[in-house]
């Protein structure tokens, strides 16, 4: 943010940050199959090995029948709140009743529902001040953890910014890419003191809120107090939850961030876009998150600028009122070996090689001995340019 680099996000295409939401929508519904049917997760294994070995359970009916029931009735009882008091907390309203039910209620205590107590009981206590580890003699550790913390940064800088301007296309709102991520990084420096993992902006988490009717800024700080208060007020109670219902509210999440009128126009907008979309979609499905989300933004350049170092060359010549214009196809030129070649576009290191190429071939195969280059509308001629220049006047 000091540097102003904040702005280089606007090299991350908006067709990205879709396929990137969407598959992260997909994912939430897809990593909840086992916890709607109550069914254990080998974390050990691939995300997609738990998948298969969670459907293959529950196509041999290999579960506890009233997990589902639990999230069938927890989803429709949200659906139910939003459908007749659209600006309630359906969720939270919903979470409440459905854990005051199975806790209050003995039969359905019984039933074997799992709760969050038995996943691994929530449990919380105020961060205390690490200090600063670290002094003259642990220097040399820069050179091990500098490259992993700048890919860090990069990618909380990437994920808040694009992040920050899909919200704010919805939404109608500025971002200032420099002050998210100055906002960012003094958050992650003031967390480090005592000794907190690096954070970055959330799809799930802004999407939880967005959806909750979130408005400010103030909403996020508030669900961080809410948060934490709940945490170490009220953890017994909230380890009582059970998980099917859990699960089903972060299916709506999920469901809720597969934007299909965005899709579509990103999809039938041009094939650059419709190619950055499916290749970023699988890959945010199938590699790590940061993988996905640097190889969709590395096509959406290599693609952009491939359109870009494609300059347009016209063949142009005198017309009866001695203007010039452009040659119509098929139509011979006045004087054979002489030709008049207008340029337009971009005419940066990119586009030279292929300039420079076509022109080549254009005099080697027509025998010219004359070649007018009009560059009155190429734009941005750098050094490379300028040696192709060279080259074919050579």
């Amino acid at each position: 943010a000091l540097l102003r680099h904040g702005p280089v996000t606007q090299f991350i295409s908006r067709t990205v940050v879709i396929a990137y939401s969407t598959a992260i929508g997909v994912l939430l519904v897809v990593t909840q199959i086992p916890s709607l049917f109550g069914l254990a997760r080998d974390r050990s294994q691939p995300m997609w090995r738990q998948l298969w070995t969670s459907l293959e359970q529950i196509a041999t009916l290999d579960f506890n029948l009233a997990a589902p029931l639990a999230s069938g009735g927890a989803l429709a009882l949200y659906l139910l709140i939003r459908t007749v008091r659209p600006r309630w907390p359906h969720v939270l309203i919903g979470l409440v009743l459905v854990t005051a039910a199975f806790w209050f209620i003995p039969q359905l205590a019984r039933l074997g529902v799992t709760t969050l107590a038995q996943q691994g009981a929530l449990d919380a206590v105020l961060p205390g001040y690490a200090g600063v580890p670290f002094g003259p003699d642990d220097l040399p550790l820069l050179r091990t953890i500098l490259s992993t913390a700048l890919a860090l940064a990069l990618l909380g800088m990437i994920e808040a910014v694009s992040l920050a301007k899909s919200h704010s296309i919805t939404h109608g709102e500025h971002i200032d890419a420099n002050r998210e991520v100055m906002a960012l990084g003094t958050g992650n420096l003031a967390n480090a003191f005592f000794g907190t993992i690096p954070g970055s902006a959330s799809f799930v988490r802004t999407a939880v809120n967005a959806q909750s009717g979130a408005r400010t800024q103030v909403a996020g700080l508030a669900a961080a107090v809410f948060l934490l208060v709940a945490l170490l007020v009220f953890s017994p109670v909230l380890n009582h939850i059970p998980v099917p219902a859990l699960a089903a509210a972060l299916v709506l999440v999920g469901l809720r961030m597969i934007d299909t009128r965005q899709i579509a126009i990103a999809a039938r907008s041009t094939g650059s876009d419709a190619i950055v979309l499916l290749v970023t979609f699988c890959a945010a499905l199938f590699l790590p998150l940061d993988t996905a989300i640097y190889l969709g933004i590395g096509i959406s350049l290599a693609l952009a600028l491939r359109k870009a170092s494609t300059p347009s060359l016209v063949e142009y010549t005198f017309d009866s009122e001695d203007q010039l214009s452009q040659l119509p196809e098929r139509t011979a030129r006045p004087h054979p070996q002489i030709a008049i070649i207008h340029v337009e576009g971009e005419l940066f290191f990119g586009a030279a090689d292929l300039f420079q190429e076509h022109v080549r071939q254009q005099v080697e195969r027509e025998d010219l001995r004359v070649v007018i280059l009009r560059l009155k509308s190429a734009r941005h001629l750098d050094a490379t340019t300028v040696f192709a220049l060279h080259s074919l006047d050579r």
